[in-house]
């Protein structure tokens, strides 16, 4: 019902040059086990794109100290899933995870996080030559009590967007300021 939303919000996001044209396909949440004794996860969302790309959308109100590991079992489980029998792992496509946190992370410099810089984005990357490993697994996470501005100090569509993640429920509908373009 919120598809256009839905795309907009991956896309404020997303790492560049991540980009979801359309979703295709929503997918089952329940993931499979990988032996009778695995968990079994069931995620928030799962979409795929026109490009075949998958979209991972989980949404946390509780603190977990291993949630960052939580992240990378479910984009692992999703990433392998599609292949089968016989195929190239050449046809796997990328994974990305996008978790909106009700709480923060612990950074190293927490001088670096503020209103504007709320969202974290983690992949496969060289740790010399910092060479990016596409195709593979991306984490996101958006850390909404980063997010401090008020209405009035937001002046771009992404600080609109979390402020309707943020305060949204109190409304009794979309202010103006916020419906004109979307």
């Amino acid at each position: 019902m919120n598809k256009s939303l839905l795309i907009d919000l991956l896309n404020e996001l997303l790492p560049p040059p991540a980009y979801v044209e359309d979703i295709i396909e929503y997918c089952d949440r329940e993931q499979l086990a990988e032996t009778v004794d695995s968990k079994r996860p069931v995620l928030d969302l799962i979409c795929r794109g026109k490009g075949g790309d998958t979209f991972v959308v989980e949404m946390q109100k509780r603190y977990y100290e291993d949630f960052f590991q939580r992240m990378v079992y479910y984009g692992a489980g999703v990433y392998h899933n599609p292949l089968q029998k016989g195929e190239g792992y050449f046809q796997l496509k990328p994974v990305y995870v996008i978790s909106i946190l009700n709480h923060t992370l612990k950074h190293d410099d927490e001088a670096q996080w503020d209103s504007d810089h709320i969202i974290s984005h983690y992949e496969f990357m060289e740790t010399r030559t910092k060479e990016f490993v596409s195709s593979t697994i991306s984490i996101t996470f958006a850390e909404m009590p980063r997010f401090r501005k008020k209405r009035s100090e937001c002046a771009t569509y992404r600080d609109m967007l979390f402020q309707v993640f943020r305060d949204g429920k109190q409304w009794d509908s979309v202010p103006e300021e916020f419906s004109k373009d979307k």
